[in-house]
């Protein structure tokens, strides 16, 4: 899944799993309506709006490196600019 992250994603995004510019970016793109996104540090989780898992077969996927230290930096208030990345494997107990 390729994801592109904008400069409106990062200046409307905020520090929290489910608001950052990463999870606005997927959300405007690859998620049906009853779907949410969370963004860890090193996943992306994909929920539905009651709370349960998409799947246990396809609701995470790894973060590249470079999306990870994106997650950093903005969660500490560094200065972080628009980037594109893959999505990693599916990935299970992350």
């Amino acid at each position: 899944m390729k994801v592109n992250v904008t400069q409106k994603h990062i200046d409307d995004g905020v520090p929290s799993h489910k608001h950052c510019p990463i999870a606005l970016a997927i959300r405007e793109t690859h998620l049906p309506v009853d779907c949410g996104v969370d963004v860890k540090a090193s996943c992306v989780e994909f929920i539905t709006l009651d709370g349960e898992w998409v799947s246990s077969a396809e609701a995470r996927y790894r973060l590249p490196q470079k999306a990870q230290r994106f997650v950093s930096d903005f969660d500490k208030s560094k200065r972080v600019y628009p980037f594109k990345f893959e999505m990693g494997e599916i990935v299970d107990g992350v």
